[in-house]
C-alpha cells in the first residue's frame, strides 16, 4: 500500500480576545450583536494576504480556507502548473459551509422589498461545497473536490477522504484540511447547540501527495499520514473510545507505547469527556492534551489546528488526534515520522 506523506502545513490560529465588528459581512447592515467574546485570529489581513476581491465575494470561513491553503502550498513548495493542475485534489471539512452565509441570505429573501429579489453574489457562500469549490478556483486546481460536512469529525473525515481518493489513485495529492469562522450567527448557533465555552476560528490544511511522487519532486517530508478512522458508534463511551484508538493505531502500524501525543477536542459533554480521557488511558501512556484555554472551541477546525500544532513544533514524533461528536461518532488520525 502506497504510503501518504504530508509535506505543506499552512494554519491560521486565534490569537487572542478582539472585538467583532457589528455587522454580519463586510459593508453589510445586520447588526449581529455576538453572545460572548471570540477567540478570533488578530494577525491575518485577509486583503493584504488574498486580495480584495476574495475576501468581497466569500465569507470569512472560505476565507481562512483560502489563507491556510496558499499557506500550505508554499510549504510544501508546489507550484500550479498545467502538468499537475489535473492530478491535485482538495477536501474540506466543514459543519455546513458558512452559518454567517446561510443566515444572511436567508435573511435578505425576507428583508428586500420583494422578497425573492436577493444578492445572486451570496448565493455561493450559502452552498456546502463553496470553500472547496472557491480554492479550486482560485489556485487553477482540476483534480478530485469533495467537502466533508462532519460537523467535529470534519478534519479526521477531510483527511480521511483524502487518503482515499491517493491510494484508490484518483489523485496524486490532495490538499486537506477544515475551517471555521467566527460570525455572530455561528456563535449564536454554538450556544444553542454546545457548551464548549469560548468559540474560536481559524483553519489548518495539508499538502498530501503519494511518497513517491514527492520524493520524486524533491519535497521535504513533513510527516506521514499513517492512518486514519471514522466510526458510527452507538454511543461515546470509554469502550468506544478505546476501540477506535486501537483501530486506528492497528491501520497504522504504530505501537501504543510509540505515541507521544494524544490531542483531543472537549466536546462540552461531561460523560463524553470523562469517556475520551478514561478511553485514552486505556490504550495510551500520556496525558490527553486539550487545547480549548489556547485557541477556543474551534469546532469543525479544532483537529486540524491540533494536528497543524505537533506537526509544526514537535516534528518527527507519532501522534493521535482524536474527534469525538456527542451524537454517536469518532473519528481518529495517526501521524508519524516519515
Amino acid at each position: 500500500m502506497n504510503d501518504i506523506v504530508i509535506t505543506g502545513v499552512g494554519a491560521l490560529r486565534p490569537g487572542g480576545a478582539v472585538a467583532v465588528p457589528a455587522e454580519g459581512r463586510a459593508g453589510g447592515k445586520i447588526d449581529w450583536a455576538p453572545p460572548a467574546g471570540p477567540a478570533c485570529l488578530v494577525d491575518f489581513d485577509a486583503k493584504a494576504e488574498l486580495g480584495r476581491k476574495a475576501v468581497r465575494f466569500n465569507h470569512r470561513s472560505t476565507v481562512l480556507a483560502m489563507g491556510a491553503f496558499e499557506r500550505a502550498l508554499a510549504d510544501a513548495g508546489l507550484t500550479v502548473t498545467d502538468d499537475n493542475r489535473d492530478l491535485i485534489g482538495i477536501t474540506v471539512g466543514t459543519t455546513l459551509g458558512s452559518v454567517a452565509g446561510v443566515a444572511e441570505f436567508g435573511v435578505d429573501s425576507f428583508d428586500r422589498e420583494r422578497p425573492y429579489v436577493v444578492d445572486a453574489a451570496r448565493f455561493p457562500s450559502a452552498a456546502l461545497n463553496c470553500a472547496a469549490a472557491a480554492l479550486a478556483i482560485r489556485a487553477g486546481l482540476r483534480g478530485v473536490n469533495a467537502t466533508v460536512a462532519g460537523g467535529p469529525l470534519s478534519a479526521v473525515g477531510a483527511l480521511r477522504h483524502a487518503q482515499v481518493m491517493i491510494r484508490a489513485r484518483h489523485a496524486q495529492g490532495v490538499v486537506a484540511g477544515s475551517s471555521e469562522e467566527f460570525s455572530a450567527p455561528d456563535a449564536w448557533w454554538g450556544r444553542t447547540h454546545r457548551a464548549t465555552g469560548t468559540p474560536g476560528e481559524g483553519a489548518a490544511m495539508f499538502v498530501l501527495e503519494d511518497a513517491e511522487a514527492a520524493a520524486a519532486a524533491g519535497r521535504r517530508v513533513r510527516g506521514r499520514l499513517a492512518g486514519t478512522v471514522v466510526r458510527a458508534v452507538g454511543s461515546v463511551d470509554a469502550d468506544s473510545v478505546s476501540r477506535v484508538v486501537r483501530e486506528a493505531l492497528e491501520l497504522s502500524g504504530v505501537a501504543a507505547a510509540d505515541i507521544a501525543t494524544a490531542a483531543v477536542r472537549a466536546t462540552g459533554v461531561g460523560e463524553v469527556d470523562d469517556a475520551q480521557t478514561a478511553g485514552l488511558a486505556s490504550v495510551l501512556d500520556v496525558e490527553p492534551r486539550f487545547d480549548e484555554d489556547a485557541i477556543g472551541d474551534c469546532y469543525s477546525a479544532h483537529s486540524a489546528l491540533q494536528l497543524a500544532d505537533v506537526l509544526e513544533r514537535n516534528p518527527g514524533e507519532a501522534a493521535l488526534v482524536l474527534a469525538a461528536d456527542p451524537d454517536g461518532a469518532l473519528g481518529a488520525a495517526v501521524v508519524t515520522a516519515a
